[in-house]
């Protein structure tokens, strides 16, 4: 008799287990599910010197063919909300696996119709096998593609310089000497901004921390980790392409002396891991004199 009373307690609390393990499984995979598609809006604020306008511009990265609505409706809805300067493309919009830039032509197209874009290829845009030439695509669609270029743009009548760096110049492949034209383009990009706000979009975050924060560079925007694709509360992202477990540099502002970058989430993922605890983000920047 005993015995078995134990044993109904036991099965009792099984099924307790059992049915608390199911209600938590399905219930993070709703607050998952729910993740993919909130759209989250970033403010950051950066002040400088070098410029006596205040404006406002928004940031996206790394959408990876993905869409928030049909044709990205509910993405251009947000970012038009923002009321933007100007838009910067930090690259990876489409998926180097997947030949079709429809998704990313047709929401450059709407954006530029909205104020200025100004886009810098990823690692996806310089892989993606395609019959279009991703450069001509995206100009077509009204984008000013800088990479390794830089332009000028007026805010009440003050200068600043807007320019892309395509890739990181210092690999070991260019040493000793880094003949190449990342190098060249990112002294003249130096040499330009001595006395004018600058704005360095260059996808990779890994090229501030390998080296550019030694450069005197106003404000670099960056993507390419995607908030370390999982976030844990106090720790961050935990995997981050290119450096690893909790390997940093994955989300919001880091400043040296000299250089200070901003690195936005992004939109989207690239793999099969879904971003956890990490929404899709737009980023807000308002520059104040």
């Amino acid at each position: 008799m005993k015995s078995g009373y134990i044993f109904y307690v036991l099965k009792g609390a099984a099924k307790r287990i059992l049915l608390f393990c199911l209600i938590f499984v399905i219930t993070l995979g709703f607050y998952i599910s729910v993740d993919q598609a909130r759209l989250k809006v970033s403010e950051y604020d950066y002040t400088t010197d070098k410029t006596d306008a205040s404006f406002k511009f928004v940031m996206i990265a790394d959408l990876h063919n993905k869409q928030f609505g049909k044709d990205n409706e509910r993405l251009i809805a947000k970012i038009t909300e923002q009321d933007p300067e100007f838009v910067i493309i930090a690259g990876d919009m489409v998926l180097k696996e997947n030949e079709n830039l429809s998704v990313a032509q047709k929401l450059v197209k709407q954006l530029s119709e909205l104020c200025p874009v100004y886009y810098t290829f990823g690692n996806h845009e310089l892989e993606v096998r395609s019959d279009y030439d991703v450069e001509y695509v995206m100009t077509q669609a009204g984008a000013t593609v800088l990479n390794n270029k830089m332009v000028k743009y007026y805010v009440d009548g003050d200068e600043i310089i807007i320019g892309g760096l395509r890739n990181f110049p210092f690999y070991e492949q260019y040493a000793p000497d880094f003949e190449n034209d990342e190098r060249y383009f990112l002294q003249d990009f130096i040499n330009a901004e001595k006395d004018t706000f600058s704005i360095l979009i260059c996808h990779y975050p890994e090229a501030y921390c390998w080296q550019l924060k030694e450069f005197d560079i106003d404000l670099m925007l960056a993507g390419h980790a995607h908030g370390g694709i999982v976030r844990v509360p106090f720790f961050g992202g935990v995997y981050v392409p290119d450096r690893g477990w909790f390997g940093g540099y994955d989300k919001g502002f880091y400043k040296t002396d000299t250089a200070t970058m901003l690195v936005t989430t992004g939109l989207g993922v690239s793999g099969f891991m879904p971003r956890i605890n990490n929404p899709p983000e737009i980023c807000v920047v308002n520059v104040n004199p």
